[in-house]
């Protein structure tokens, strides 16, 4: 009996270093659900925020369709998004390629664009694209002024910024 007697301090000095190194591992575990949960928002809030800047460049584009390209060459496009303090954001419309596929006119050509929205912050950069096209009249008379159709939305893509 008397040897038991020693047995306890050990014991219960083992049982609080097992519960500490738990209790330490669980805040550990809950900090790096906390960051994650944060990086996860902003991610999303980024993506809703690229989402929106396209939506306003397309429509500035439906209203004013001298803001497309008529060469290979990007140009920029406004847009009246308000971004929040950590976001800058470029929005650019490329032209991609031609076809005479054009239904809207018997002579006309068709053009696809690509309306590229690139955010970025101090943390991540994001890029959102919509591929869309439009029909040109192509005029073969004289004093013919060329018409526009309506751009027609062809594709939503998320991607690496270029």
């Amino acid at each position: 009996m008397r040897h038991s007697r020693g047995i306890a301090l050990p014991v219960c000095l083992l049982l609080s270093g097992i519960l500490l190194l738990m209790a330490l591992s669980a805040l550990r575990n809950a900090g790096d659900s906390a960051l994650l949960l944060h990086t996860l928002r902003e991610q999303q809030r980024a993506a809703l925020l690229a989402q929106q800047i396209l939506r306003a460049a397309y429509a500035a584009i439906e209203s004013e369709p001298g803001l497309l390209p008529t060469a290979a060459d990007a140009l920029a496009v406004p847009h009246s998004q308000a971004l929040s303090e950590p976001y800058t954001a470029t929005t650019t419309v490329h032209l991609r390629g031609t076809d005479d596929h054009c239904p809207e006119f018997t002579t006309g050509t068709r053009r696809h664009y690509e309306l590229v929205a690139t955010l970025s912050s101090d943390q991540q950069l994001l890029s959102r694209r919509l591929g869309f096209a439009v029909c040109f009249e192509v005029c073969m008379t004289a004093g013919c002024v060329p018409r526009l159709a309506v751009p027609t939305r062809s594709y939503w893509s998320t991607g690496e910024p270029d």
